[in-house]
């Protein structure tokens, strides 16, 4: 971790012996989760350095990204397994696993209202899911990998973007009807 106001490190994590693909802030700033090509995620303490809870062996590939609730209540990875996991932050167990694309989950995470998740997939769809019945309630599906998607505070516009060469936004107002307001190109390589 490096302090931005003097640039210098301020901490180091360590226990992952593969690439390391994400790593995020809890919302209190007290703990930093990271995803790893070791097919685990580590939640670590920022204050002691300490190793609070590592996961292995539930997924079965690289876990691409992974993320906390806003509500700080959960934290989710996303793996080439195809599979989602949401954990309970509280004490580190599995509430869900949502299955559903057929390659590489390159992302998923939290709507604002911490029901809903949306994920992006090498199948070229992105999904968007209903935390508590564990059901796809959308799916937009593309001719190529889609990479990251990102969702406004309001929960009203969703951004996602990947090997289309575009960024693809649409008002998720009704979470079952995305709707296509535009596409952002320019994008070269």
């Amino acid at each position: 971790i490096i302090d931005i106001k003097t640039g210098l490190q301020d901490h180091i994590i360590e226990g992952h012996y593969g690439g390391v693909y994400c790593a995020t802030f809890s919302p209190d700033s007290r703990f930093v989760l990271s995803a790893s090509a070791d097919k685990a995620c580590m939640l670590s303490k920022i204050e002691t350095d300490k190793l609070e809870q590592i996961r292995r062996g539930f997924h079965g590939g690289i876990i691409w990204y992974c993320n906390f609730s806003d509500d700080n209540t959960y934290y989710i990875t996303s793996s080439a397994d195809t599979n989602i996991i949401v954990w309970r932050y509280y004490d580190y167990n599995v509430q869900a696993t949502l299955k559903g694309h057929t390659n590489h989950v390159t992302t998923a995470n939290f709507l604002p209202d911490n029901q809903h998740i949306y994920s992006t997939s090498f199948d070229g769809t992105v999904k968007i899911w209903n935390l508590e019945s564990q059901t796809v309630v959308s799916s937009l599906e593309f001719e190529k990998t889609m990479w990251f998607g990102d969702v406004n505070k309001s929960q009203t516009k969703m951004a996602v973007c990947g090997a289309t060469w575009k960024v693809h936004l649409y008002d998720i107002c009704d979470l079952e009807k995305p709707v296509l307001l535009r596409e952002f190109e320019g994008h070269t390589f």
